[in-house]
């Protein structure tokens, strides 16, 4: 007799240390989240975890890793796989993770396979373009500067949708205030976009040492995120 449950990936992040210093050794860490809707109760699970990554890239591992849950009607899991990827072109690169979980037994039915997958991409932004280190003022009101710098892989000026941007201490604040020409940032020969966030909606607190910028391609079709360093000043 088979079971009815709604197994799905409900959500999918990923950090990558890569940063304008440091672009050939660095690590990244997927964070994905799933979830069983039920009914079916105590449902053994499988999520298969992918990284992707451009041709001048070895990551290792480099295979899929693999993470078993038993998922409660109406629970979710959390869980971390670490990837450690070495370029051998010092340049900016754009990066991928991708999850799909399904039952690791033979009776519960899944009834809804449109949401066991979820993908993101890692993309490169830069806090304050041309300035190092990234200070802000967390208590004077102002902009933000932000670049989403171009890749050989992404092409931010064609592919961002502006209107899905947030940045913050999270990623998820909604802050985003309005983006200006292409200009190239990081003087590589590619237009980046340049967008500016409202400071005081971005949550940035004192200690934190990172922001984090998350948005789609145009058409909703992929969500991307990147993080920079900053360094917090009024404090």
């Amino acid at each position: 007799m088979f079971e009815r449950t709604d197994l799905s990936v409900a959500d999918l992040r990923l950090t990558c240390t890569e940063r304008q210093y440091r672009t050939q050794d660095f690590a990244c860490t997927t964070t994905a989240t799933v979830a069983n809707a039920g009914p079916a109760d105590a449902v053994h699970t499988l999520t298969t975890v992918t990284f992707g990554a451009p041709a001048d890239c070895t990551i290792n591992p480099d295979t899929g890793q693999q993470q078993t849950h038993v998922l409660g009607t109406g629970t979710t899991a959390t869980f971390t796989k670490d990837w450690t990827v070495s370029c051998t072109e010092d340049r900016r690169h754009m990066f991928s993770t991708t999850a799909v979980i399904a039952a690791d037994e033979p009776h519960p039915e899944d009834t809804d396979r449109a949401n066991d997958v979820r993908s993101i991409n890692w993309v490169p932004p830069d806090v304050k373009p041309r300035s190092f280190p990234s200070s802000i003022n967390v208590k004077k009101e102002g902009l933000i500067p932000v670049a989403i710098l171009s890749t050989a892989e992404f092409d931010a000026v064609t592919r961002v949708d502006q209107t899905s941007l947030t940045f913050g201490a999270t990623g998820l604040e909604q802050s985003f205030v309005r983006c200006g020409s292409p200009e190239d940032v990081n003087d590589d020969g590619r237009a980046d976009l340049v967008c500016q966030f409202d400071t005081i909606k971005t949550g940035l607190t004192c200690g934190m040492t990172s922001a984090t910028l998350m948005g789609r391609t145009v058409g909703s079709v992929v969500a991307f995120e990147g993080q920079d360093d900053i360094k917090l000043t009024g404090c």
